[in-house]
Protein backbone atom coordinates (compact mmCIF):
# COMPACT_ATOMS: atom_id res chain seq x y z
CA UNK A 1 0.00 0.00 0.00
CA UNK A 2 1.68 3.28 -0.91
CA UNK A 3 2.88 5.52 2.01
CA UNK A 4 2.68 9.27 1.61
CA UNK A 5 4.65 10.19 4.85
CA UNK A 6 8.11 9.14 6.01
CA UNK A 7 10.72 9.34 9.24
CA UNK A 8 13.99 8.34 9.10
CA UNK A 9 14.56 5.98 12.55
CA UNK A 10 16.25 3.00 13.71
CA UNK A 11 13.21 0.51 13.30
CA UNK A 12 13.10 1.80 9.53
CA UNK A 13 14.65 -0.28 6.37
CA UNK A 14 17.32 0.87 4.87
CA UNK A 15 19.28 -0.18 1.80
CA UNK A 16 22.82 0.55 2.14
CA UNK A 17 25.34 0.55 -0.77
CA UNK A 18 29.11 0.75 1.03
CA UNK A 19 32.46 -0.55 -0.39
CA UNK A 20 33.64 -3.47 1.22
CA UNK A 21 36.33 -2.01 3.36
CA UNK A 22 33.31 0.03 5.79
CA UNK A 23 33.03 -1.50 9.05
CA UNK A 24 31.62 0.06 12.36
CA UNK A 25 28.34 0.88 14.05
CA UNK A 26 25.81 2.45 11.49
CA UNK A 27 23.80 4.20 14.56
CA UNK A 28 26.20 6.09 16.77
CA UNK A 29 25.07 8.95 19.44
CA UNK A 30 27.21 11.75 17.77
CA UNK A 31 29.10 13.01 21.54
CA UNK A 32 29.87 16.37 19.88
CA UNK A 33 26.50 17.78 18.67
CA UNK A 34 24.89 17.28 22.03
CA UNK A 35 21.45 15.07 20.84
CA UNK A 36 20.68 12.07 22.79
CA UNK A 37 19.75 9.63 20.34
CA UNK A 38 21.69 7.93 18.01
CA UNK A 39 22.53 9.48 14.29
CA UNK A 40 22.61 7.48 11.13
CA UNK A 41 26.36 7.37 9.89
CA UNK A 42 27.55 7.39 6.21
CA UNK A 43 30.85 7.88 5.21
CA UNK A 44 32.31 9.35 2.09
CA UNK A 45 31.48 6.56 -0.84
CA UNK A 46 28.51 5.04 0.07
CA UNK A 47 24.93 5.74 -0.34
CA UNK A 48 21.45 5.21 1.87
CA UNK A 49 18.04 4.34 0.16
CA UNK A 50 14.73 4.58 2.23
CA UNK A 51 10.94 5.13 2.03
CA UNK A 52 9.71 2.32 0.10
CA UNK A 53 6.45 2.51 -1.60
CA UNK A 54 6.10 6.37 -1.13
CA UNK A 55 4.03 8.18 -3.40
CA UNK A 56 4.68 11.96 -2.47
CA UNK A 57 1.29 13.82 -2.47
CA UNK A 58 1.19 18.44 -3.00
CA UNK A 59 2.72 20.22 -0.50
CA UNK A 60 4.80 17.79 0.74
CA UNK A 61 8.47 18.83 2.08
CA UNK A 62 11.39 17.38 2.63
CA UNK A 63 13.41 17.97 6.05
CA UNK A 64 16.84 16.93 6.83
CA UNK A 65 19.17 17.37 9.76
CA UNK A 66 22.92 16.75 9.48
CA UNK A 67 26.34 17.48 10.26
CA UNK A 68 29.61 15.93 10.82
CA UNK A 69 30.00 12.93 12.58
CA UNK A 70 33.61 13.52 13.57
CA UNK A 71 35.21 16.84 14.26
CA UNK A 72 38.62 15.40 12.66
CA UNK A 73 36.87 15.09 9.15
CA UNK A 74 39.66 16.10 5.93
CA UNK A 75 40.48 19.59 5.54
CA UNK A 76 38.57 20.06 2.29
CA UNK A 77 35.75 18.68 4.22
CA UNK A 78 32.81 16.25 2.89
CA UNK A 79 29.52 16.49 1.14
CA UNK A 80 25.56 15.29 1.11
CA UNK A 81 23.79 14.76 -1.75
CA UNK A 82 20.03 14.74 -1.48
CA UNK A 83 18.00 12.89 -3.74
CA UNK A 84 14.72 11.28 -4.94
CA UNK A 85 15.26 8.07 -6.86
CA UNK A 86 11.67 8.02 -9.04
CA UNK A 87 9.64 5.47 -11.11
CA UNK A 88 8.71 1.89 -10.31
CA UNK A 89 11.87 0.97 -11.55
CA UNK A 90 14.11 3.76 -10.18
CA UNK A 91 15.22 4.45 -13.75
CA UNK A 92 15.56 8.82 -12.74
CA UNK A 93 17.63 10.32 -10.29
CA UNK A 94 16.48 13.84 -9.14
CA UNK A 95 19.07 15.63 -7.48
CA UNK A 96 17.39 18.30 -4.39
CA UNK A 97 20.63 19.61 -3.51
CA UNK A 98 24.73 18.95 -2.43
CA UNK A 99 25.39 20.29 0.62
CA UNK A 100 29.32 21.09 2.07
CA UNK A 101 30.11 19.46 5.24
CA UNK A 102 32.92 20.59 7.24
CA UNK A 103 34.30 19.44 10.65
CA UNK A 104 33.81 23.08 11.96
CA UNK A 105 30.27 22.70 10.82
CA UNK A 106 27.54 22.04 14.03
CA UNK A 107 24.05 20.29 13.45
CA UNK A 108 22.03 22.14 10.17
CA UNK A 109 19.05 21.81 8.96
CA UNK A 110 17.98 21.91 4.81
CA UNK A 111 14.40 22.17 3.65
CA UNK A 112 13.28 21.14 0.37
CA UNK A 113 10.02 21.53 -1.28
CA UNK A 114 8.80 18.22 -3.22
CA UNK A 115 5.55 19.98 -5.60
CA UNK A 116 7.46 19.15 -8.66
CA UNK A 117 7.51 15.34 -7.47
CA UNK A 118 3.86 15.03 -6.37
CA UNK A 119 2.41 11.99 -7.41
CA UNK A 120 5.54 10.20 -7.97
CA UNK A 121 6.58 7.04 -6.79
CA UNK A 122 9.78 7.57 -5.11
CA UNK A 123 12.81 6.83 -2.89
CA UNK A 124 15.24 9.05 -1.24
CA UNK A 125 18.83 8.26 -1.35
CA UNK A 126 21.36 10.01 0.24
CA UNK A 127 24.77 9.84 -0.91
CA UNK A 128 28.18 10.81 1.27
CA UNK A 129 31.17 11.98 -1.15
CA UNK A 130 34.53 13.35 -0.12
CA UNK A 131 34.96 17.35 -0.88
CA UNK A 132 36.38 18.87 -3.52
CA UNK A 133 40.37 17.94 -3.18
CA UNK A 134 38.91 14.40 -2.99
CA UNK A 135 40.33 13.56 0.63
CA UNK A 136 38.25 11.05 2.01
CA UNK A 137 39.81 11.08 5.73
CA UNK A 138 37.77 11.01 8.73
CA UNK A 139 34.84 12.16 5.78
CA UNK A 140 31.81 10.55 7.83
CA UNK A 141 28.36 12.47 7.96
CA UNK A 142 25.55 11.71 10.72
CA UNK A 143 22.09 12.12 9.93
CA UNK A 144 19.97 13.22 12.71
CA UNK A 145 16.61 13.80 11.02
CA UNK A 146 14.95 13.56 7.63
CA UNK A 147 10.85 13.49 7.47
CA UNK A 148 8.71 13.36 4.37
CA UNK A 149 5.52 14.98 4.82
CA UNK A 150 3.04 17.48 3.71
CA UNK A 151 3.83 20.63 5.49
CA UNK A 152 1.04 20.96 7.86
CA UNK A 153 2.14 17.37 8.62
CA UNK A 154 5.73 17.20 9.70
CA UNK A 155 5.63 17.78 13.12
CA UNK A 156 3.31 14.95 13.72
CA UNK A 157 5.39 12.78 11.21
CA UNK A 158 8.72 13.48 12.98
CA UNK A 159 7.58 12.86 16.37
CA UNK A 160 6.84 9.12 15.25
CA UNK A 161 10.60 8.93 14.68
CA UNK A 162 13.13 7.29 17.06
CA UNK A 163 10.14 6.14 19.18
CA UNK A 164 12.45 3.18 20.73
CA UNK A 165 14.83 5.62 21.78
CA UNK A 166 11.99 7.92 23.07
CA UNK A 167 10.44 5.51 24.97
CA UNK A 168 13.58 4.38 27.04
CA UNK A 169 14.37 7.80 27.69
CA UNK A 170 10.93 8.75 29.23
CA UNK A 171 10.97 5.39 31.38
CA UNK A 172 14.63 6.46 32.68
CA UNK A 173 13.11 9.73 33.27
CA UNK A 174 10.04 9.43 35.14
CA UNK A 175 11.99 6.57 36.92
CA UNK A 176 14.59 9.57 38.18
CA UNK A 177 11.77 12.34 38.40
CA UNK A 178 9.73 10.97 41.99
CA UNK A 179 13.28 10.82 43.41
CA UNK A 180 13.70 14.61 43.99
CA UNK A 181 12.26 16.26 47.18
CA UNK A 182 9.70 17.51 46.22
CA UNK A 183 7.96 13.93 46.27
CA UNK A 184 9.33 12.52 49.21
CA UNK A 185 6.26 13.12 51.27
CA UNK A 186 4.38 10.72 48.43
CA UNK A 187 7.17 8.47 48.03
CA UNK A 188 6.59 8.10 52.04
CA UNK A 189 2.96 7.52 51.90
CA UNK A 190 3.25 4.76 49.56
CA UNK A 191 6.17 2.93 50.50
CA UNK A 192 3.80 0.11 52.00
CA UNK A 193 1.15 -0.17 49.39
CA UNK A 194 0.16 -3.61 47.80
CA UNK A 195 0.83 -4.83 44.26
CA UNK A 196 -2.47 -4.47 42.18
CA UNK A 197 -2.78 -6.21 38.93
CA UNK A 198 -2.35 -4.26 35.81
CA UNK A 199 -3.88 -4.86 32.41
CA UNK A 200 -2.69 -4.45 29.09
CA UNK A 201 -3.98 -1.88 26.94
CA UNK A 202 -3.36 -3.84 23.83
CA UNK A 203 -5.58 -6.56 25.58
CA UNK A 204 -8.50 -4.20 25.52
CA UNK A 205 -8.42 -2.47 21.75
CA UNK A 206 -6.96 -5.72 20.45
CA UNK A 207 -7.16 -5.04 17.03
CA UNK A 208 -9.60 -2.17 16.48
CA UNK A 209 -6.75 -0.30 15.46
CA UNK A 210 -16.81 29.34 27.95
CA UNK A 211 -15.62 31.36 30.54
CA UNK A 212 -12.57 33.58 29.38
CA UNK A 213 -8.89 33.34 30.00
CA UNK A 214 -7.31 34.48 32.57
CA UNK A 215 -5.48 37.35 31.18
CA UNK A 216 -6.03 40.25 33.79
CA UNK A 217 -4.48 40.68 37.49
CA UNK A 218 -5.84 42.30 39.96
CA UNK A 219 -3.90 44.74 42.58
CA UNK A 220 -1.02 42.64 43.72
CA UNK A 221 -2.45 41.75 46.97
CA UNK A 222 0.72 41.43 50.09
CA UNK A 223 2.72 38.09 49.38
CA UNK A 224 2.67 35.14 52.61
CA UNK A 225 5.69 34.15 53.81
CA UNK A 226 5.89 30.35 53.56
CA UNK A 227 5.15 29.66 56.95
CA UNK A 228 1.79 30.91 56.58
CA UNK A 229 1.15 28.42 54.13
CA UNK A 230 0.42 24.79 54.56
CA UNK A 231 3.71 22.53 54.17
CA UNK A 232 2.77 21.36 50.70
CA UNK A 233 3.78 25.05 49.46
CA UNK A 234 6.56 25.75 51.11
CA UNK A 235 9.30 24.81 48.43
CA UNK A 236 9.94 27.35 46.07
CA UNK A 237 8.05 25.93 42.78
CA UNK A 238 4.44 25.25 44.76
CA UNK A 239 4.97 28.68 46.61
CA UNK A 240 5.57 30.80 43.35
CA UNK A 241 2.75 29.11 42.58
CA UNK A 242 0.63 29.83 44.63
CA UNK A 243 1.12 33.20 44.71
CA UNK A 244 0.89 33.56 40.52
CA UNK A 245 -2.64 31.73 41.55
CA UNK A 246 -3.55 34.23 44.33
CA UNK A 247 -2.66 36.81 42.28
CA UNK A 248 -4.61 36.23 39.03
CA UNK A 249 -8.44 37.97 38.66
CA UNK A 250 -9.54 34.41 37.20
CA UNK A 251 -9.28 30.82 39.11
CA UNK A 252 -8.59 27.58 37.92
CA UNK A 253 -11.34 25.28 37.82
CA UNK A 254 -11.77 22.96 41.38
CA UNK A 255 -11.50 19.54 39.77
CA UNK A 256 -11.92 17.89 43.70
CA UNK A 257 -15.19 19.72 44.21
CA UNK A 258 -16.63 19.53 41.09
CA UNK A 259 -15.94 15.83 41.56
CA UNK A 260 -17.14 15.86 44.84
CA UNK A 261 -20.26 17.50 44.10
CA UNK A 262 -20.86 15.00 41.06
CA UNK A 263 -20.53 11.68 43.16
CA UNK A 264 -23.14 12.61 45.95
CA UNK A 265 -25.96 11.33 44.36
CA UNK A 266 -24.39 8.99 41.33
CA UNK A 267 -21.80 6.25 40.99
CA UNK A 268 -19.01 7.88 39.01
CA UNK A 269 -16.81 6.48 35.99
CA UNK A 270 -13.07 8.30 35.85
CA UNK A 271 -10.62 7.29 33.45
CA UNK A 272 -7.27 9.07 34.08
CA UNK A 273 -4.95 8.95 30.70
CA UNK A 274 -1.08 9.19 31.58
CA UNK A 275 -1.71 8.95 35.02
CA UNK A 276 1.78 8.15 36.49
CA UNK A 277 1.75 7.91 40.38
CA UNK A 278 -1.71 9.40 40.58
CA UNK A 279 -1.01 12.03 43.45
CA UNK A 280 -3.53 14.56 42.48
CA UNK A 281 -5.99 11.36 41.25
CA UNK A 282 -5.55 10.01 45.04
CA UNK A 283 -6.11 13.28 46.71
CA UNK A 284 -9.72 12.81 45.11
CA UNK A 285 -10.22 9.50 45.47
CA UNK A 286 -10.09 10.78 49.25
CA UNK A 287 -12.42 13.03 49.23
CA UNK A 288 -15.10 11.97 46.79
CA UNK A 289 -14.99 8.07 48.42
CA UNK A 290 -16.17 5.05 47.03
CA UNK A 291 -18.89 6.23 44.60
CA UNK A 292 -16.07 7.12 42.29
CA UNK A 293 -14.52 4.26 40.05
CA UNK A 294 -11.24 4.70 39.27
CA UNK A 295 -9.57 3.57 35.87
CA UNK A 296 -5.65 4.60 35.88
CA UNK A 297 -3.94 4.43 32.55
CA UNK A 298 -0.45 4.53 31.97
CA UNK A 299 2.87 3.05 29.97
CA UNK A 300 5.00 2.63 33.66
CA UNK A 301 3.53 -0.16 35.52
CA UNK A 302 5.95 0.81 37.90
CA UNK A 303 4.15 4.17 38.33
CA UNK A 304 0.47 2.49 38.26
CA UNK A 305 1.91 0.38 40.81
CA UNK A 306 2.56 2.94 43.48
CA UNK A 307 -0.40 4.73 42.10
CA UNK A 308 -2.52 1.79 43.30
CA UNK A 309 -0.79 1.87 46.52
CA UNK A 310 -1.97 5.52 47.20
CA UNK A 311 -5.26 5.26 47.11
CA UNK A 312 -7.38 5.29 49.68
CA UNK A 313 -8.33 2.45 51.61
CA UNK A 314 -11.33 0.59 49.98
CA UNK A 315 -10.83 2.17 46.76
CA UNK A 316 -8.43 0.17 44.38
CA UNK A 317 -8.36 1.34 40.89
CA UNK A 318 -8.25 -0.52 37.69
CA UNK A 319 -4.80 -0.25 36.18
CA UNK A 320 -4.31 -0.40 32.17
CA UNK A 321 -0.92 -0.38 30.90
CA UNK A 322 -0.07 0.29 27.74
CA UNK A 323 1.22 3.27 25.28
CA UNK A 324 -1.84 6.22 24.58
CA UNK A 325 -0.67 6.33 21.24
CA UNK A 326 -2.02 2.73 20.32
CA UNK A 327 -5.28 3.63 21.98
CA UNK A 328 -8.74 2.60 20.34
CA UNK A 329 -12.26 2.38 21.56
CA UNK A 330 -12.73 -0.61 23.25
CA UNK A 331 -16.36 0.20 24.23
CA UNK A 332 -15.93 1.23 27.63
CA UNK A 333 -17.92 4.86 28.66
CA UNK A 334 -16.63 6.84 31.41
CA UNK A 335 -18.51 10.21 33.64
CA UNK A 336 -15.01 11.91 33.51
CA UNK A 337 -11.50 11.46 31.54
CA UNK A 338 -8.84 13.39 32.93
CA UNK A 339 -5.13 13.68 32.17
CA UNK A 340 -2.59 15.93 34.69
CA UNK A 341 0.05 17.46 32.71
CA UNK A 342 -0.12 14.03 30.06
CA UNK A 343 -0.94 15.05 26.60
CA UNK A 344 2.31 16.66 26.15
CA UNK A 345 4.12 13.48 25.77
CA UNK A 346 1.67 11.71 23.65
CA UNK A 347 2.72 12.02 19.54
CA UNK A 348 -0.81 10.56 18.28
CA UNK A 349 -2.88 13.45 19.95
CA UNK A 350 -5.45 13.22 17.24
CA UNK A 351 -6.29 9.91 17.66
CA UNK A 352 -5.77 9.90 21.24
CA UNK A 353 -8.39 13.29 21.48
CA UNK A 354 -10.52 11.25 18.90
CA UNK A 355 -10.41 8.73 21.82
CA UNK A 356 -11.83 11.25 24.40
CA UNK A 357 -14.60 12.50 22.48
CA UNK A 358 -15.76 9.08 21.73
CA UNK A 359 -15.56 7.62 25.37
CA UNK A 360 -17.00 10.10 27.17
CA UNK A 361 -20.61 9.24 28.29
CA UNK A 362 -23.16 11.29 27.41
CA UNK A 363 -22.76 14.76 29.71
CA UNK A 364 -19.65 13.61 30.27
CA UNK A 365 -16.37 15.70 31.12
CA UNK A 366 -12.38 15.79 29.67
CA UNK A 367 -10.48 17.56 32.59
CA UNK A 368 -7.10 18.66 31.95
CA UNK A 369 -4.77 19.63 34.65
CA UNK A 370 -1.59 21.13 34.39
CA UNK A 371 -0.89 21.04 31.09
CA UNK A 372 2.08 21.68 29.37
CA UNK A 373 0.98 24.13 26.01
CA UNK A 374 3.61 26.06 24.88
CA UNK A 375 6.79 25.46 22.49
CA UNK A 376 7.44 22.19 21.36
CA UNK A 377 10.06 20.56 23.29
CA UNK A 378 9.05 22.90 26.64
CA UNK A 379 10.97 25.26 25.14
CA UNK A 380 9.84 29.06 25.76
CA UNK A 381 8.94 31.59 22.60
CA UNK A 382 11.05 34.09 22.22
CA UNK A 383 9.78 37.02 23.78
CA UNK A 384 8.94 34.64 26.39
CA UNK A 385 12.88 33.42 26.86
CA UNK A 386 14.05 37.15 26.85
CA UNK A 387 11.46 37.95 29.98
CA UNK A 388 13.11 34.68 31.72
CA UNK A 389 16.19 35.71 30.97
CA UNK A 390 16.16 39.14 32.47
CA UNK A 391 14.44 37.90 35.27
CA UNK A 392 16.82 35.23 35.67
CA UNK A 393 19.87 37.20 35.76
CA UNK A 394 18.46 39.64 38.39
CA UNK A 395 19.16 36.57 40.64
CA UNK A 396 22.31 36.06 42.95
CA UNK A 397 24.61 33.74 41.43
CA UNK A 398 24.10 31.09 43.76
CA UNK A 399 19.84 31.05 42.75
CA UNK A 400 21.33 30.21 39.47
CA UNK A 401 23.66 27.26 39.74
CA UNK A 402 22.16 24.63 37.40
CA UNK A 403 21.63 21.22 39.55
CA UNK A 404 22.91 19.29 36.28
CA UNK A 405 25.57 20.99 35.09
CA UNK A 406 26.86 22.33 38.23
CA UNK A 407 27.65 25.55 36.36
CA UNK A 408 26.07 29.36 37.15
CA UNK A 409 23.31 30.14 34.36
CA UNK A 410 23.31 33.46 33.08
CA UNK A 411 20.48 32.27 30.49
CA UNK A 412 18.09 29.82 30.69
CA UNK A 413 19.36 26.77 28.83
CA UNK A 414 17.57 26.58 25.34
CA UNK A 415 17.22 22.69 25.16
CA UNK A 416 14.59 20.85 23.04
CA UNK A 417 13.96 18.04 25.80
CA UNK A 418 11.77 16.24 22.57
CA UNK A 419 14.89 15.19 21.10
CA UNK A 420 15.74 12.60 23.56
CA UNK A 421 12.15 12.10 24.88
CA UNK A 422 8.35 12.54 24.31
CA UNK A 423 8.75 15.57 26.55
CA UNK A 424 6.99 18.22 25.06
CA UNK A 425 7.00 16.51 21.68
CA UNK A 426 3.53 18.04 20.10
CA UNK A 427 2.46 20.87 23.23
CA UNK A 428 1.83 23.21 20.38
CA UNK A 429 -0.93 21.00 18.82
CA UNK A 430 -2.60 20.37 22.20
CA UNK A 431 -5.40 23.55 22.16
CA UNK A 432 -6.53 23.64 18.86
CA UNK A 433 -7.37 19.64 19.14
CA UNK A 434 -8.83 20.08 21.99
CA UNK A 435 -11.40 23.10 20.61
CA UNK A 436 -11.09 21.67 17.55
CA UNK A 437 -13.21 17.83 19.60
CA UNK A 438 -14.72 19.43 22.68
CA UNK A 439 -16.51 22.49 23.61
CA UNK A 440 -14.67 24.60 26.64
CA UNK A 441 -16.35 24.72 29.60
CA UNK A 442 -13.91 26.65 32.06
CA UNK A 443 -10.63 27.73 30.54
CA UNK A 444 -7.82 28.99 32.73
CA UNK A 445 -4.48 29.66 30.94
CA UNK A 446 -1.06 31.06 32.60
CA UNK A 447 2.71 30.35 33.56
CA UNK A 448 4.81 31.90 30.64
CA UNK A 449 7.90 31.10 32.20
CA UNK A 450 8.36 30.98 36.08
CA UNK A 451 7.79 27.48 36.23
CA UNK A 452 11.03 27.04 34.33
CA UNK A 453 13.27 29.48 36.87
CA UNK A 454 11.94 27.34 39.78
CA UNK A 455 11.56 24.07 38.34
CA UNK A 456 14.40 20.95 39.57
CA UNK A 457 16.97 22.73 37.63
CA UNK A 458 17.34 25.47 40.48
CA UNK A 459 15.00 24.80 43.40
CA UNK A 460 17.35 23.57 45.40
CA UNK A 461 19.02 26.29 45.53
CA UNK A 462 16.54 28.02 47.55
CA UNK A 463 16.63 28.39 51.39
CA UNK A 464 13.21 28.84 52.49
CA UNK A 465 13.80 30.18 55.96
CA UNK A 466 15.85 33.09 54.20
CA UNK A 467 13.95 36.72 53.91
CA UNK A 468 16.19 37.25 50.69
CA UNK A 469 15.49 34.20 49.22
CA UNK A 470 12.01 34.63 49.92
CA UNK A 471 12.12 38.36 48.58
CA UNK A 472 13.70 36.98 45.21
CA UNK A 473 10.95 34.50 44.68
CA UNK A 474 8.08 36.80 45.38
CA UNK A 475 10.01 39.11 42.67
CA UNK A 476 9.76 36.51 40.08
CA UNK A 477 6.12 36.33 40.68
CA UNK A 478 5.78 39.97 39.67
CA UNK A 479 7.65 39.95 36.72
CA UNK A 480 5.59 36.86 35.71
CA UNK A 481 2.54 38.76 36.04
CA UNK A 482 3.81 42.09 34.66
CA UNK A 483 5.04 39.87 30.75
CA UNK A 484 1.73 37.64 31.18
CA UNK A 485 -0.46 41.36 31.18
CA UNK A 486 1.73 42.69 28.29
CA UNK A 487 0.76 39.18 25.86
CA UNK A 488 2.89 36.80 26.67
CA UNK A 489 2.22 33.13 25.99
CA UNK A 490 0.79 31.08 28.45
CA UNK A 491 2.67 27.36 28.69
CA UNK A 492 0.13 25.72 31.39
CA UNK A 493 -3.90 24.78 30.90
CA UNK A 494 -6.55 23.98 33.34
CA UNK A 495 -9.81 23.34 31.77
CA UNK A 496 -13.02 21.91 31.61
CA UNK A 497 -14.26 20.48 28.16
CA UNK A 498 -17.79 19.07 27.70
CA UNK A 499 -18.47 16.08 24.54
CA UNK A 500 -20.27 18.58 21.56
CA UNK A 501 -24.21 18.68 21.73
CA UNK A 502 -23.78 17.54 26.08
Amino acid sequence: MPQHEFFLSTERPLQIDAPKRSSGDRWVEVAHAAIPRPALVIRAGESVQMGDDLVLLAGSRLVLRYGPAVEAMSADGATLRVELVCGDSGDRIDTLAELPVHGAHGVRSATFTLDEHAGTACKVQLRAGAGPDHDPRGDWIAVYELVVAQEESLPRVAANAFGNERTRGELAHFATAYDHEMYHADKAAIAAGKRLRCRPLQALVGDRIAAGDAVATRALPDFPAPDDLPPTLRDPYHYTHHLLGQALRMRAPNFHERLHAMSRDREVRVLSLCSGAARIEAGMAALAGPAVQWTLMDLNESLLQSAGASFPEGVEPDLIVGNLNEIRDYGERYDVIMCVSGLHHIVELERVVGFIRTALADGGEFWSIGEAIGRNGNRLWGSDLEAANASMRALPARLRRNRYSGKVDDTLPDVDYSIGTFEGIRSQDITPLLFGHLDPVHLFRRNCFLWRLVDQTYNSNYDMQAEEDIACLQALVRAELAHFEGGGRPTELHAVFRKPGA
